[in-house]
């Protein structure tokens, strides 16, 4: 049963979420408690890039460094650069990762459980360096700045006819994430984006 705060529209997801604020000028605190939920992992993506590009500041791209993991050379001709490029495999970031400082960010490994950097932190960035991202966790009472690196990430999904492992930053914007990502959330406003059917019951029941 869908909740009473439910409202169906078929409006752009982004103004349905965020029309009440001026996205050029807003602080990034006034959007941690949001997001827009989706049910595939690549129009989450989109949608997180049409919001980037909505919010002040300079872009920084950062460029993966990908290989396929094989012994046999024939894979590196039939699985080249270019395409694994292209992939972007659910719990993975993408080749190309674009931020701006002040933006909404979520880990997508655990990188220091004990100082709560696991697997679906949310942090805001507070600034791009080459080599390393700082941020600070969204909740954290004592505001502590956090240095995140690039390390190899190799995509858990099974059902990729070949291995191959990404160098990059392990986060991802989070202004949309899939159903399933958002599970053990919290959020005070979000937008649920059916253009795509839910693959199950239990999906949907997360995203309420």
């Amino acid at each position: 049963m869908l909740p009473d705060i439910y409202y169906p529209s078929e409006q752009n997801p982004i103004k349905q979420l965020y029309g009440d604020l001026n996205l050029s000028t807003v602080m990034p605190e006034e959007l941690k408690g949001r997001a827009i939920l989706a049910v595939t992992n690549d129009a989450s993506i989109d949608i997180n890039n049409q919001v980037l590009a909505c919010l002040p500041g300079e872009t920084v791209v950062y460029e993966a460094v990908d290989d396929i993991v094989s012994d046999d050379s024939n894979d590196r001709l039939t699985f080249p650069v270019e395409f694994l490029n292209s992939l972007t495999p659910t719990g993975m970031p993408p080749y190309k990762l674009n931020l701006k400082p002040g933006c909404v960010i979520m880990l997508l490994r655990n990188l220091a459980p004990t100082e709560g950097l696991c697997n679906g932190t949310r942090l805001i960035v507070t600034k791009l360096q080459r080599n390393v991202i700082e941020a600070k966790r969204i909740g954290s009472v004592n505001g502590e700045t956090y240095f995140i690196p690039r390390i190899p990430l190799n995509p858990s999904n099974s059902n990729m006819p070949f291995k191959f492992k990404r160098k990059q930053f392990p986060v991802r914007l989070a202004y949309s994430m899939t159903i399933n990502k958002a599970h053990g959330q919290t959020f005070e406003k979000i937008c649920l984006m059916l253009n795509n059917p839910v693959f199950s019951h239990g999906q949907l029941y997360v995203g309420f």
